[in-house]
């Protein structure tokens, strides 16, 4: 199992991160939104999604909730849309994924609540 990650610069901590791909809302139906997202960050054409659950991602500072999908890619092949925002992807086979969280090369927070609820549904074996 493989998972893919986009390099995308973050301005409020001023560096690039590696994380799972995310954005902002792009209709009321966060399937949709995610849907967008892949497209433009991976170059993920087809994709089986489900909805996971809903976090939140600083509630000691923001009242808001993110919808957490999974996305089960048909065909990781594919060309991202959003160069911009997008420096670089990975496909990570899920031992290098858990390698790369333990040496602290993903520090997104809302990539690793992700990955966690991913794994605590039994989505995502652990290493």
């Amino acid at each position: 199992m493989t998972v893919g990650l986009v390099h995308t610069y973050r301005y409020p901590v001023g560096s690039w991160q590696w994380g799972l791909p995310r954005g902002f809302s792009h209709d009321h139906d966060p399937l949709v939104s995610a849907r967008v997202e892949l497209r433009e960050e991976l170059g993920v054409q087809d994709a089986e999604l489900e909805r996971l659950s809903a976090m939140t991602p600083d509630s000691g500072m923001l009242a808001t909730r993110v919808a957490i999908v999974l996305a089960r890619v048909n065909n990781p092949v594919g060309n991202v849309v959003d160069v911009q925002e997008v420096s670089a992807v990975r496909w990570l086979h899920v031992r290098e994924l858990w390698h790369w969280v333990a040496q602290g090369r993903i520090e997104d927070g809302m990539s690793l609540a992700a990955l966690a609820l991913a794994h605590a549904l039994d989505h995502l074996p652990g290493r």
